[in-house]
């Protein structure tokens, strides 16, 4: 079959037509300003196959411009996508350890060395932060609470380092869910004395 474009003659077969039309949608688009990659998206059609159709179209500054503000727009909205999702995740996560933490809990007073454990870091551990900190001048101490961490939080030699601050010693455990879940127990713990 032989069609007419553009005042030229050619032999084209009827798969051709939608690639034609697409041709000239994506061209259609180019010259109203839009980026490579929304026509892409709009069209369904490869950016290489894209650059080649509509190398020969150049934007305009004020389509240049108006295209960096649209990329302006869709950078701050990723990036604001990707906090809302990363702090909707750390809440998820924070409240799947404080849900186990209170599963744990009624079981765990009935044990006097965690309930000492927990007490000792409530006395003398770090309340804020992303890791447990416990220092103290008695290394006997700092012993029970490394004790009391490995069976308690699960804690790992690797995760455990000790640090000397002239007589004080300062024992560290490193994972912000062993902090979470440490500072679940306080709040559990600080609830059942206020209704003992």
């Amino acid at each position: 079959m032989i069609f007419f474009i553009y005042g030229t003659c050619g032999i084209l077969s009827y798969n051709m037509i939608p690639s034609i039309q697409l041709l000239k949608k994506a061209r259609e688009l180019r010259l109203f300003g839009k980026s490579l990659s929304e026509i892409s998206n709009d069209l369904n059609i490869g950016r290489s196959t894209l650059s080649s159709w509509l190398k020969d179209i150049k934007l305009t500054e004020i389509q240049k411009a108006e295209l960096a503000q649209r990329n302006s727009v869709k950078v701050s909205r990723g990036r604001l996508n990707a906090l809302v999702m990363k702090k909707s995740n750390r809440v998820f996560k924070e409240k799947n350890i404080y849900d186990q933490a209170v599963r744990a809990f009624p079981r765990l007073i009935e044990d006097s060395f965690f309930m000492l454990g927990l007490s000792l870091y409530w006395a003398k551990g770090a309340k804020e932060g992303n890791c447990f900190q416990f220092t103290s001048t008695d290394r006997k101490m700092v012993e029970v609470m490394k004790k009391w961490a490995t069976r308690y939080l699960m804690a790992e030699g690797a995760q455990i380092s000790e640090i000397m601050y002239g007589k004080c010693i300062r024992l560290n455990i490193s994972g912000i869910d062993k902090f979470r879940q440490l500072t679940a127990w306080q709040k559990l713990l600080i609830a059942y004395y206020d209704n003992v």
